[in-house]
C-alpha cells in the first residue's frame, strides 16, 4: 500500500488504489462520508487536521493529479503519434498502390493496342486469303466455261448445217 513512485523518466504515477486511499483520508480529514458533502469548513473544524497534515494532503493530491494527468497526456501523445504514423504510412501505401495501378493500366492499354494490331493483321491476312480464293475460283470458272465454249465452237459446221436443213423441211 501507500504512495508509489514509478513510471518513466521519474514521473510519479499512482494507481487507483492510491487515489482511493487519499480520498478516504481526505473525507476523514473533512469529517464527511462523501465528496459532495466535503467543504473547506470541515477541514478547519477538524482539530486533527493540522497545517502540516493539510499541506501533506494537498501535496499528495497534486502528485496523484499530476501523475494521472501526465500519464493521460503521454497516452494521448502516443495515440496521436501512432495515428500520424499510421496516416502517413497509409497515405504512402495508397500512393504506391495508386502508382502501381497506373503502371498496370498503361501496360494493359499497351497490351490492348498490341492485340488490336494482331487482330488487324489477322483480318488483313483473311481478306488477302479470301481475295486470292475468289480470284482462283473465278479463274477456274472462266477456264471451265471457256473450255466448254471451245468444245462447242470446235465441232464441225456440217452438223449445224444439217440441223438447219432439217429444221426447214
Amino acid at each position: 500500500g501507500g504512495w508509489g513512485v514509478g513510471g518513466v523518466g521519474g514521473i510519479v504515477m499512482f494507481d487507483t488504489t492510491d487515489g482511493e486511499k487519499w480520498l478516504r483520508t481526505a473525507l476523514e480529514g473533512a469529517s464527511v462520508q462523501s465528496v459532495s458533502a466535503m467543504s473547506h469548513q470541515g477541514f478547519i473544524k477538524n482539530k486533527a487536521m493540522t497545517r502540516e497534515a493539510m499541506a501533506k494532503l494537498l501535496c499528495e493530491a497534486c502528485e496523484i493529479v499530476d501523475g494521472h494527468y501526465l500519464k493521460r497526456v503521454r497516452e494521448m501523445n502516443m495515440l496521436m503519434l501512432n495515428l500520424e504514423q499510421t496516416s502517413d504510412e497509409s497515405i504512402e501505401m495508397l500512393e504506391k498502390e495508386n502508382e502501381k495501378l497506373k503502371s498496370d493500366l498503361i501496360q494493359y492499354q499497351k497490351d490492348v493496342v498490341d492485340l488490336q494490331r494482331e487482330l488487324l493483321a489477322a483480318k488483313d491476312q483473311q481478306l488477302s486469303d479470301l481475295k486470292a480464293s475468289v480470284v482462283a475460283s473465278v479463274e477456274d470458272t472462266v477456264k471451265a466455261e471457256f473450255k466448254s465454249y471451245s468444245s462447242v465452237v470446235q465441232q464441225p459446221c456440217e452438223t449445224k448445217i444439217q440441223n438447219q436443213t432439217t429444221l426447214k423441211s
